[in-house]
């Protein structure tokens, strides 16, 4: 059971699929490929902007596919368990420093942890997640493709909408400097070493 938002009010459609976009994991590319791309519009940090790329806080839907946007989450009322709710897991200390790049900040500041696109609006788990790795996105996106039905109008390969970040020499620094601390991202980090570590 699932639900889209119309004029402020959820009402409940059957999907395919769910997928939610955590910042700075690849969402932009995959929303783009399944045809549910970020609407564009007015976007909080970079004002009027076109499709595709930015505005992603929102929700869009398309070939049988919600997408959540990174402010939207599912109730407890439509998180049965029937539906698959896909999460791309990035390594955290890769992950926060990328966003810190992407926004040019000056000093660190951690984004929100990964955990938290993991519950319902509630604050209770998600049933049937299902966990992708960035760190493979295309061949992840491809199995994400062949194991939902009705993605015919997928595009067959993931589009690629942001180059993987070119860090400088202050990023690179901050980032070993974040490992060091072992308790900064430790929930974020063990789950993304339990699905994903092996491809550290």
């Amino acid at each position: 059971m699932n639900y889209r938002q119309l004029e402020e009010t959820w009402i409940q459609e059957d999907y395919n699929a769910i997928f939610r976009h955590v910042k700075k994991t690849g969402g932009a590319s995959i929303r783009m490929s399944i045809g549910c791309k970020c609407p564009g519009g007015i976007d909080l940090e970079h004002g009027e902007t076109k499709d595709g790329t930015h505005n992603c806080d929102e929700n869009t839907e398309k070939n049988g596919v919600l997408c959540l946007g990174h402010l939207h989450s599912i109730d407890d009322a439509e998180n049965d368990g029937k539906t698959p709710y896909y999460v791309v897991l990035r390594n955290p200390y890769t992950r926060h420093v990328s966003n810190n790049n992407y926004l040019k900040y000056d000093t660190f500041r951690p984004d929100k942890s990964t955990l938290e696109f993991l519950t319902t609006t509630q604050g209770n788990p998600i049933k049937n997640i299902k966990y992708l790795c960035y760190e493979d996105l295309e061949n992840e996106y491809k199995k994400f493709k062949e194991n939902t039905p009705g993605s015919d109008e997928w595009d067959d390969e993931l589009e690629t909408i942001h180059t993987k970040n070119l860090y400088t020499d202050k990023y690179i620094k901050m980032r070993e400097e974040l490992k060091k601390d072992k308790n900064i991202f430790k929930d974020e980090y063990e789950l993304w070493k339990k699905h994903c570590g092996h491809l550290e």
